[in-house]
C-alpha cells in the first residue's frame, strides 16, 4: 500500500482551521455550502485547493464538533459552534431527526 506524502496531512489541518475561523467571523450566521465552496482556498504555498478537498474539510471539522450543520433544501449551511454548544451537537452521521442539539436536563 502506498503511504502518503508527509506533507499531505499537515497542508490539510490547517485548511480545517481557516474554514472554522472564516465561519467564527460569521456567527450567528448560518452560511451556504456553496458559498464556502466558491471561495478559492489557499495553502500557505498558494495552491488552490478543490471545492471537494474543501467539502470534505468541513465534514470532519463538523465531526469534530467544530462547526455545526444544517440541511437547507437540497443543500447544508454551516456555521461555528460556541464551544459551550459543542458537547451537545448532533453531527449528521448520528442524527436520527432534525434536532442539531441533545435536550439539556437540569
Amino acid at each position: 500500500m502506498k503511504e502518503a506524502h508527509p506533507t499531505h496531512r499537515s497542508n490539510m489541518t490547517p485548511l480545517v482551521d481557516k474554514l472554522v475561523k472564516h465561519l467564527s467571523l460569521q456567527y450567528p450566521s448560518w452560511v451556504a455550502k456553496g458559498e464556502i465552496t466558491a471561495t478559492q482556498w489557499r495553502d500557505e504555498k498558494g495552491r488552490t485547493f478543490l471545492p471537494e478537498t474543501v467539502g470534505r474539510k468541513l465534514r470532519e471539522a463538523e465531526e469534530n464538533k467544530r462547526i455545526a450543520v444544517k440541511k437547507t433544501g437540497k443543500s447544508v449551511s454551516y456555521k461555528w459552534l460556541p464551544h459551550d454548544l459543542r458537547d451537545r451537537y448532533i453531527p449528521t452521521s448520528e442524527r436520527e431527526g432534525e434536532e442539531l442539539f441533545t435536550k439539556t436536563t437540569q
